[in-house]
């Protein structure tokens, strides 16, 4: 067993294409020269669907949906195949994509057509101290990038260590794999511009879990975390584990620097009551759940299925690591749509200190 996981940024995402041709990942695209090895295979099969005529590729399917075509009304949805659902997921990608790029160049157009307006009445000499001031303020952001990336290194390699467990999702469903990398990426975002970063590691990162994520969603680039397919204990000795489970008793309190605390990597669509304890017991580590009643009243727990998502979970443990309270960061992450009504004139500190704990339901990932 290891001390502890490497704490390289670099760590766990190395492959062999990566490796054989590092250039290709700086290669510059716009989003209208993308193109899909995916689709491309997908369009070379015919599909015949009841309710509509003819024969059909997989992306013309996906452009009469996204088109709202009258015709794909009539077609139900259990007779799509299932290449439709990679390949419209794809293409809503794609279009988010582009709405972004065009986004930035209307408002980099605007901006210049601003500043050709501003300096138009302006002395030449007034004209160079107004490019003088944007250009110090350009560079005052690539400082602040520049930093912001320093402490995210800094924290890969000795911050606060948060484990997200991937081999939980063992036996997921195509569906529930792609959500659970989705959370993965946003993990990785949140870690990326946080006030103060952690370093975050996905144990198990492996099967169609890392394939979806590194092959789909190019995770192997994320520079605010790493990937290990080796399990937890092959990771970190189990008397540093924490383990957050909404059926454990005991609740958490401050973060400790020596220990690493770890979410299953879990996704919502059913509740599995229990596996996250189960994960704590099997490796003999120390379980606890978030102090939810204790802070916001068992209000906000809502009803057994109101569970937060991983990304959720990461988001507060990331909020009190940079020094908010556990009200604030909590109260953040809880959607109301998962809170019951309020008793009114009781306190949530007060409410959550008389509710038994075998009564509380945490929404934390099972």
């Amino acid at each position: 067993m290891q001390g502890s996981a490497e704490r390289d940024g670099a760590a766990g995402w190395t492959s062999p294409s990566a490796a054989a041709a590092p250039e290709a990942q700086h290669a510059v695209e716009t989003p209208e020269q993308h193109t899909d090895t995916q689709d491309v295979a997908h369009n070379a099969r015919l599909y015949t669907l009841p309710g509509l005529e003819g024969q059909w590729t997989v992306s013309q399917l996906v452009d009469l949906e996204l088109q709202k075509d009258p015709r794909f009304t009539q077609v139900r949805r259990g007779a799509l195949p299932p290449e439709f659902w990679d390949a419209r997921r794809r293409a809503r990608n794609r279009e988010r994509t582009l709405r972004n790029y065009q986004r930035r160049r209307r408002k980099g157009d605007a901006l210049r057509e601003e500043d050709a307006f501003r300096k138009a009445g302006l002395t030449p000499e007034q004209a160079a101290a107004v490019d003088a001031a944007h250009q110090a303020q350009r560079e005052a952001a690539k400082a602040a990038a520049a930093a912001q990336r320093e402490a995210v290194a800094e924290a890969l390699s000795s911050g606060l260590r948060i484990a997200i467990d991937c081999s939980l999702s063992a036996g997921a469903s195509d569906r529930e794999v792609r959500s659970l990398c989705k959370q993965l990426q946003e993990c990785a975002a949140a870690n990326k511009r946080a006030r103060r970063p952690v370093s975050l590691l996905f144990a198990g990162f492996a099967g169609p879990v890392r394939r979806f994520a590194v092959e789909g969603m190019h995770a192997d680039r994320w520079p605010a975390a790493a990937g290990h397919e080796a399990p937890l204990l092959e990771l970190f000795p189990a008397q540093e584990l924490v383990v957050l489970s909404p059926d454990a008793e005991e609740v958490l309190g401050e973060l400790e620097a020596d220990k690493v605390y770890v979410i299953g990597g879990l996704v919502d669509r059913t509740v599995r009551k229990g596996a996250s304890l189960g994960l704590a017991q099997r490796c003999g580590a120390h379980a606890v759940r978030l102090p939810i009643a204790e802070h916001l009243g068992t209000a906000a727990l809502g009803s057994s299925k109101g569970v937060l998502n991983v990304n959720d979970v990461f988001n507060a443990l990331l909020a009190v690591h940079a020094g908010d309270s556990w009200q604030a960061a909590l109260d953040a992450v809880i959607p109301q749509r998962f809170r019951a009504q309020q008793p009114s004139g009781e306190a949530p500190q007060q409410q959550g200190q008389q509710q038994q704990q075998g009564q509380q339901q945490a929404v934390q990932p099972r």
